[in-house]
């Protein structure tokens, strides 16, 4: 964001009604961030710095960045007449905003004219196929001609960027135009009219990076850096220290019925537990807007999809080990309201998250400290994300029927919520047990039996460990944990 708030602003030239040729300011850099609170999270980055290096009287934040979200219609209404009144800096929209923007007015961000182009979370903005395996080409072939015929709002407002250098990277195959010097110097590369391009993703799977890098001709050919963590980070000894910084520990519940206890085998907790403060019935009070009254009295009357004793465990993990805030990550087509309902039920202090509401989460919430919530989101919603007093992220679903590879990815970016800037934290991921899941180590089980528990989600998130090289430490309070049934 430094960097990009530091670039020169770019104009453009029109002649006005006089005949005189003037200079208006135009959008220097495009972000284009998967979800909207994302947007808000980076707008409010920018007013914090505008805030402190902006002298006594700083400029309005309008004419540094704006942000373009499909919020109802506005952004085709108010947002786009902010936008062609008082171009910013820096221009922050989800793909789909962006793209209805340039389809109702090509003008209002001038593409010719951007300097730079940022794509964060490229791994989930850009869809491609990832390796199936010969036994499975005819789905793989099936999928790659959905996604040319459907390519995606990101792919999309890229290949109207990026036209020029597109179509001139296609010239240059086709005319097998080589750049090797004859003598033997270093390469001679050709320079590729368009904006700066910058895609950044804490994953990138070789089948996207194959995409971005060749197929796609968003870049230059030979034309590009990639930055990556250096030999030493990946070393054995960084990766114990816990994904996402020194002090995170990850713990696996496993539920059954009526129970909740830790994985065996889990080490023994190193972090000292800070419990939460004891509240009074005041305090405890849950806000009656989080919800309508039409809502509340749907889920009431009908059968909730979440597992009440899964529930209940997290509520428990809540109240004795959350002192501020924790973050429950559901998967992406869940029902984030009726969790909330849920919880709210049990007298857990949850709510949706939605920061363009919640903006005291960005600088650290006091409100958080003195009654602890829990904020309930979707894996693609949170990616990106950085609340300060977050100590606690609670993971319910989101790696279920995912191959491993794929459920490594999202382990990482979900777990990546805690241990920002050097703070630790805990992420507990709550698995329903079946009597199967034991059959995967039994030696004793048929092999019919451990192919079937190898299929389960208790096996899925072993494996998706070992590949990170992460031990499970307990959580306390979940030794030998028992619920009675009535409860």
């Amino acid at each position: 964001m430094l960097a990009l708030l530091s670039k020169p602003r770019t104009k453009y030239r029109i002649r006005n009604a006089q005949g005189r040729t003037i200079e208006k300011d135009t959008v220097t850099s495009l972000m284009i961030v998967p979800y909207r609170d994302l947007a808000y999270q980076i707008l409010n980055w920018i007013e914090s710095i505008v805030k402190n290096f902006g002298g006594a009287s700083p400029p309005e934040l309008s004419s540094i960045a704006q942000v373009l979200v499909r919020d109802g219609q506005m952004h085709l209404g108010e947002g786009l007449e902010t936008l062609r009144n008082e171009p910013p800096h820096i221009l922050i929209g989800t793909p789909k905003a962006l793209l209805d923007v340039y389809r109702e007015d090509p003008n209002a961000f001038l593409r010719r004219s951007l300097s730079t182009v940022f794509v964060d979370e490229v791994d989930y903005l850009i869809e491609t196929v990832r390796d199936l395996g010969p036994e499975q080409s005819s789905k793989r072939r099936a999928l790659e001609r959905r996604i040319r015929k459907h390519p995606g709002p990101s792919r999309e407002l890229l290949d109207i960027i990026y036209e020029d250098r597109i179509r001139r990277n296609a010239e240059l195959l086709e005319n097998e135009y080589e750049h090797d010097d004859e003598a033997g110097g270093a390469s001679k590369r050709e320079t590729i009219g368009g904006p700066q391009l910058v895609l950044a993703s804490a994953t990138l799977p070789g089948h996207l990076s194959s995409y971005v890098f060749g197929q796609s001709g968003w870049f230059a050919r030979h034309d590009y850096v990639r930055i990556t963590k250096s030999k030493e980070d990946s070393s054995s000894a960084s990766k114990t220290m816990g994904l996402g910084g020194t002090g995170v520990e990850h713990s696996v519940i496993l539920i059954g019925p009526n129970s909740a206890t830790n994985i065996p085998g889990a080490e023994s907790s190193t972090q000292a537990t800070e419990l939460p403060a004891v509240l009074s019935e005041e305090e405890q009070a849950l806000d009656e807007d989080v919800l309508s009254k039409e809502e509340k009295r749907g889920f009431a009357g009908k059968l909730s999809p979440y597992n009440p004793d899964v529930m209940e465990a997290i509520a428990t993990a809540f109240a004795l080990d959350v002192p501020s805030v924790a973050l429950l990550v559901l998967p992406t087509s869940a029902n984030v309201k009726r969790a909330v309902y849920d919880f709210r039920e049990l007298g857990v202090n949850a709510r949706p998250l939605d920061l363009a509401q919640q903006r005291g989460l960005l600088t650290g919430a006091q409100e958080a400290r003195s009654n602890p919530m829990m904020l309930v989101s979707t894996f693609s919603a949170i990616r990106g994300l950085d609340l300060p007093d977050l100590t606690h992220v609670f993971i319910l679903g989101v790696l279920e029927r995912e191959i491993v590879p794929r459920a490594t990815d999202a382990y990482v970016h979900i777990a990546g919520r805690v241990g920002r800037s050097g703070r630790g934290g805990k992420v507990v991921s709550f698995i329903e047990t079946t009597e199967a899941d034991g059959a995967a180590y039994d030696t004793d089980a048929a092999p019919e039996e451990k192919a079937a528990a190898r299929q389960g989600d208790l096996w899925r998130l072993q494996r998706v460990l070992k590949r990170l090289s992460l031990s499970p430490r307990a959580f306390p309070h979940f030794d030998d944990v028992e619920y009675e049934e009535e409860v």
